[in-house]
This record gives C-alpha cells, structure tokens and sequence, in this order.
C-alpha cells in the first residue's frame, strides 16, 4: 500500500479513514535519511559472516560493514551449530554477554567502515542460562559461532 502524507491541526478529530492511513504508514513504512522507505525492521543491512568463538579469547574482531555511515544499531547473536546442553543446531541466542564469566562479546566501536567486536573471558568456560530450566549452564564454544548485525 502506498504512502500517504499526513498533517494534523491541534483540536483535529481524526477520521476512520485517517487512523486507518496512520496504521497503515506505520505497519508498512519506516522514516529515514533517505525519507520513506519500505522496510523489514529486522532485516539487518549488514549481517557478518559466522565467527568462531573458539579460535582464542582476549580477540578483537574489525568487520568490515559497509553501510556507508556509522551503525546506529548494533546486534549480537550466537548459533548453535551441533548439540550442546539444551541446545540443538540452529539455535541461536542474542547475547551482550554470555555470563559474568563466561566468554562476553562487546561491541566496542563502530565507523563509517567498520564495526569493532571484542571477545573475552574471564575464565575458559562459556555459559549460558538454560532455556529450560534457566540455571548456567557450560557450553563448548567450538559449537558455537557469534553473528553481528548492524543497520
């Protein structure tokens, strides 16, 4: 459905027709820099290839973005890509951390040409409540990759 500019006087009283219009510029239509532009909110313009998370801790990862301009939003995830504890393949968990000692993933900084990931541990466990029954629980990383997103 197209687009329908829309103005409003104090004191105005919407019509049917108006609030309709007004849902529907909002559930279909996102407002950015380039003015109005169909959109998936969670379709990331830049979405990382899967980093290892067992290659080493104390790591800085600069992943080249693309956007062009400095992320506004950034985003983390891990995959499970083999069984581990109460995860299956294809699993995946957005994380800042994983635990207070845990390894932990932080974007340290974003540019105009790159995005900063620092990966690092306090101990060599990695851990993460369970979905069952919430309770730490220590995962092996080698099953697992880190995914960051930006837009």
């Amino acid at each position: 459905m197209a687009y329908t500019f829309q103005t409003f006087s104090l004191g105005n009283v919407l019509t049917a027709a108006q609030l309709n219009q007004i849902e529907v510029n909002i559930r279909d239509h996102v407002h950015g820099d380039d003015g109005v532009a169909q959109s998936d909110l969670r379709a990331a313009p830049f979405v990382s290839d899967q980093q290892s998370l067992a290659s080493g801790v104390g790591r800085s990862l600069t992943l080249a973005h693309g956007l062009g301009r400095q992320p506004r939003q950034t985003e983390m995830s891990i995959l499970c890509t083999s069984t581990d504890g109460a995860w299956v393949a294809g699993d995946e968990v957005d994380v800042k951390f994983a635990s207070q000692n845990g390894v932990a993933a932080y974007v340290s900084s974003g540019d105009v040409t790159n995005v900063h990931v620092l990966v690092s541990t306090n101990t060599p466990q990695f851990q993460l409540p369970r979905p069952d029954t919430q309770v730490n629980d220590n995962l092996n990383p080698s099953r697992w990759k880190l995914i960051v997103r930006c837009w």
